[in-house]
């Protein structure tokens, strides 16, 4: 049997992370800053294990990678690998329901421009 190899691409993928939102004095209830979102340049797909697939975003402010799980667009680590490593040690249930939690909470982001998203300070 010969093994597939994927082609990695670069393309336009909207993605989103947690909190910034104060920076641009965007305010949710209980004082607390909101998830922000922007259409920036990623590479993939990468095979992340148990089925999960993600990209990698390379922040054109400081290098800082960034790997965003497919079907949420959510920032979930900073290297392949150590994603990778944290999917071989979770449980397929629980990680769908992260998954499925952020697709919900990624249709609550405010849009921003990739200028602005990426002028933020990412901690993975």
């Amino acid at each position: 049997m010969v093994k597939k190899k994927t082609e990695l691409v670069m393309m336009k993928k909207i993605v989103w992370t947690i909190g910034g939102g104060m920076r641009w004095g965007i305010m949710r209830f209980g004082g607390s800053s909101t998830n922000i979102s922007a259409e920036v340049d990623v590479t993939g797909p990468f095979k992340l294990g148990k089925g999960f697939i993600g990209y990698l975003a390379i922040s054109p402010v400081d290098g800082s990678t960034h790997v965003v799980e497919a079907k949420s667009g959510a920032f979930v680590g900073s290297s392949i690998e150590e994603v990778r490593k944290d999917i071989k040690s979770g449980t397929v249930e629980n990680m769908k329901a992260q998954v499925e939690k952020a697709v919900n909470e990624s249709k609550y982001t405010t849009r921003i421009t990739a200028e602005d998203f990426w002028s933020h300070n990412f901690k993975g």
